[in-house]
């Protein structure tokens, strides 16, 4: 029995990284391909992002510290079958990370290469947030980045490779860092 490729509705990404970056690379195989470039990324209720499938479009949403969201949608449906998906995010000003804000800049979806929705986006969160929170490929078993989908909004397919790139201008405070360090002993 042949088995079909599953809609692409069904498929979700998420990121996180630890290290503030001008650029994470997040990209797996079969439709699925995102270029972030974000200060910090992570998942969970209390704050994050989450690159996706749903209803045939293409999503990009960033939830700040459970305040805010921040969503862009493709204009257009993602066809079936195999499709470069790419998310970026450029970098249109500097954090303030004493104020709680991280770098804000410009979402933009594409698929196959061409641009097909975009958003300002005013701010990201600065910070790891969610200790049981983490990266997630596929699946979402955990809080949702959004009450956009539940959980566990699972990807049926074959994903054949993910990289993630976390290349570009690091922005460090090491400050934060320190604070960081100390609370975990």
């Amino acid at each position: 029995m042949e088995q079909k490729e599953p809609k692409s509705s069904d498929v979700l990404a998420q990121e996180r990284t630890d290290l503030a970056a001008e650029r994470t690379i997040m990209a797996a195989d079969r439709t699925l391909m995102a270029w972030l470039r974000t200060a910090i990324a992570m998942i969970g209720v209390e704050g994050g992002y989450a690159f996706y499938i749903k209803n045939d479009k293409l999503h990009w949403v960033h939830n700040y510290v459970a305040r805010d969201y921040y969503h862009v949608e493709s204009v257009e449906l993602v066809p079936e079958g195999h499709h470069q998906l790419r998310f970026e995010f450029e970098v249109t000003g500097q954090p303030d990370i004493a104020k709680g804000k991280g770098t804000p800049g410009r979402a933009q979806l594409y698929i196959d290469g061409k641009l097909v929705g975009n958003a300002e986006v005013p701010v990201t969160t600065p910070l790891a947030l969610g200790l049981t929170s983490g990266v997630r490929c596929g699946s979402a078993p955990g809080a949702p980045v959004t009450p956009d989908y539940e959980p566990p909004f699972e990807f049926t397919g074959k994903i054949h490779s993910v990289t993630v790139d976390v290349s570009g201008e690091l922005i460090r405070d090491d400050e934060a860092e320190m604070r960081a360090i100390l609370a975990r002993q």
